[in-house]
């Protein structure tokens, strides 16, 4: 489309260049009909008052030598101005028909000059019109680009800090969350807890049920551990079954963190498949 637009953009300015050349032309003709016209009227105005017999024009011939020069190019019009210097021809009448036929040419050339600078405004307005929408047209596409790269940005940041099945921080992530953790810690004199997970009995659902059951247990066992942790704690996924939690612990009382411990393990008691019943119990092992 954008393509499209530029092209027909392309044609109408071509079309408006051509036609400004032949508004350009049709002003040099209409110029160049008025001098004609200025030099008829004063030849008549001469003979009018020198009267109409004079013999040889003398009179008026600098005002005719100036009309033939102005219509060099149009060989009828030069020779009825020859004319007007042979014996026997009336200069007066003669001058009136010449007269007519330059008011007449004018006529003509004025309404091809409107006519030009009407389809002149038009083809304007179309440019404008055109040129606004491919501006338009290019600024949305460059948006959508734009947003398009920002959303790609953020899509790869995200698969490179998190893990694609269960949507949790992965190793990366949280070994980078941890230093930077570990670090304040130690600026503000307080204690962290390490709870590394373990799942008992996936390795069972994996081999005799297949991947994507397994798969679909690492999601519900990932999913019922974050309901069980705090917002500030970080979960992540750091192995095939392994999970860890980085966990703040009140240093009066570093055994506070137990009863998260058993939360945790607590939340598989309910099977994570139903479908097969209580025939692959799943529990975890936390190493604190």
């Amino acid at each position: 489309p954008f393509l499209a637009a530029f092209g027909v953009l392309e044609i109408v300015a071509t079309l408006h260049v051509h036609e400004m050349s032949r508004l350009d032309a049709a002003v040099a003709e209409q110029a160049r009909l008025l001098d004609a016209r200025a030099a008829l009227q004063s030849a008549r105005r001469t003979l009018l008052e020198e009267g109409a017999g004079a013999p040889d024009l003398a009179s008026a011939a600098p005002h005719l030598r100036a009309l033939r020069d102005i219509h060099a190019g149009d060989a009828s019009l030069s020779a009825a101005i020859e004319n007007l210097s042979k014996p026997g021809v009336a200069p007066a009448p003669a001058l009136n028909a010449l007269l007519e036929a330059a008011a007449d040419a004018e006529a003509r050339n004025a309404d091809t000059l409107a006519r030009s600078q009407s389809a002149l405004w038009l083809r304007l307005w179309v440019l404008v019109g055109l040129g606004t929408l491919v501006v338009a047209y290019a600024g949305l596409m460059l948006l959508r680009a734009l947003r398009e790269r920002s959303a790609l940005d953020d899509r790869l940041r995200y698969e490179t800090t998190h893990d694609n099945l269960t949507s949790l921080p992965n190793r990366r992530f949280f070994l980078q969350w941890a230093e930077r953790t570990i670090a304040q810690a130690r600026r503000e004199r307080s204690q962290m807890a390490l709870l590394y997970i373990d799942l008992d009995g996936f390795r069972r659902v994996n081999d005799e049920q297949g991947r994507e059951i397994g798969d679909r247990l690492l999601r519900v066992a990932a999913r019922r551990f974050r309901e069980r942790v705090r917002e500030s704690d970080v979960l992540a996924r750091i192995g095939s079954d392994e999970y860890v939690v980085l966990t703040q612990v009140d240093r009066h009382d570093p055994e506070s963190v137990t009863p998260l411990a058993e939360r945790l393990i607590a939340t598989l008691s309910p099977p994570l498949l139903p479908q097969f019943g209580e025939r692959y119990p799943v529990g975890a092992s936390i190493g604190i």
